[in-house]
């Protein structure tokens, strides 16, 4: 990333990465945004303690609404976030208008991998309950080439997308199984909850190896 000015961090969560990007990137303002009041207070009173709250602010919101003035972003990150958003295509089309021209548009995300084929009752059942499990509204199970062109509806040009699946659904089914990552779940979410994400992570893990899921980097460019 050159130029970073003014960065927007959607699903931003208690703030963990945003705090990253903005030692990494130093941007003039960066902002998060997220739907749980609870962790955006968290992150609010996290920037604070660090002394970074004229620079780091977060807000409580909807990523598909966005209600910021057009063309005040330099770039626009949201990571693994979008893939539960209620529609993914509502937030590329509010991002594009937050976006200035140029601007970059900055995902990790998933969607259908190229295995996968509609109206085999097999294939949409299992899908259908891992997405339920995992809080992605159907509406998001697109492949590559809408995916593209969603982009391109809301105005932005892909300039790359690279598939990294290998590089997360193995790992993170692995780390979800562990006992000691099961243990902490468990301390933080309670039993069911963490055998939930074990679950889940298997699920996931399961659809890719079927390539019927792919797990993908993007950035595109707001024309």
């Amino acid at each position: 990333m050159k130029k970073a000015d003014r960065i927007l961090n959607v699903c931003c969560g208690y703030g963990s990465e945003t705090f990253a990007y903005y030692e990494k990137f130093k941007p003039r303002l960066i902002e998060g945004i997220d739907i749980t009041k609870l962790e955006v207070d968290y992150a609010n009173d996290k920037a604070k303690q660090l002394g970074v709250d004229k620079n780091v602010v977060f807000h409580h919101g909807d990523a598909c609404v966005l209600n910021f003035p057009e063309n005040s972003f330099s770039h626009v990150f949201g990571i693994e976030g979008p893939a539960n958003f209620n529609t993914r295509e509502n937030f590329f089309k509010a991002a594009g208008k937050v976006l200035k021209k140029d601007g970059e548009l900055i995902l990790t995300d998933i969607i259908l991998g190229e295995k996968f084929r509609r109206g085999k009752k097999f294939h949409e059942t299992f899908l259908g309950l891992a997405s339920k499990g995992w809080v992605v509204p159907k509406a998001n199970w697109i492949n590559e080439e809408t995916y593209r062109k969603q982009l391109e509806d809301a105005g932005m040009k892909v300039v790359l997308l690279k598939k990294i699946g290998d590089k997360v659904f193995p790992g993170y089914a692995n780390y979800c199984s562990r006992m000691k990552t099961l243990k902490e779940s468990k301390k933080e979410r309670g039993l069911p909850a963490a055998i939930g994400f074990v679950l889940i992570s298997r699920a996931l893990g399961y659809l890719y190896r079927k390539r019927w899921i792919e797990y993908i980097y993007v950035k595109a460019k707001k024309f």
